[in-house]
């Protein structure tokens, strides 16, 4: 058999071939032996969940929601954006800041 666990209004989870209750998500209902079809699925959401306020990811978007970015800027960010946070022109003026001056490559 096969079955799917249903979100309990009072917590929890019921297996929706026997409707005996478990906490948490498993692969095979430990009471009607079903095998479990969205477990994964259940485990994934709680995971989200758990991890979205951390790293304030909206919930409608999946970006983040403020990231401060150089000079104080703020952009919509996402994980799977390849695009840079910083133009190629302050990059270069990062690189030219850091660079070591004349006087000072006698330091020790």
């Amino acid at each position: 058999m096969v079955s799917t666990l249903k979100e309990n209004p009072s917590g929890g989870f019921y297996c929706s071939e026997c409707r005996m209750s478990t906490s948490e998500p498993v692969e095979i209902c430990p009471f009607c032996g079903s095998i479990i079809s969205n477990w994964m699925d259940i485990v994934i959401k709680q995971e989200n969940d758990r991890i979205r306020p951390m790293f304030d990811i909206d919930p409608a978007t999946g970006k983040n929601k403020y990231v401060p970015s150089f000079q104080g800027k703020r952009m919509y960010i996402s994980p799977v954006d390849d695009s840079s946070f910083i133009s190629k022109e302050d990059i270069e003026k990062i690189i030219t800041q850091m660079k070591v001056k004349d006087n000072e490559n006698n330091i020790c």
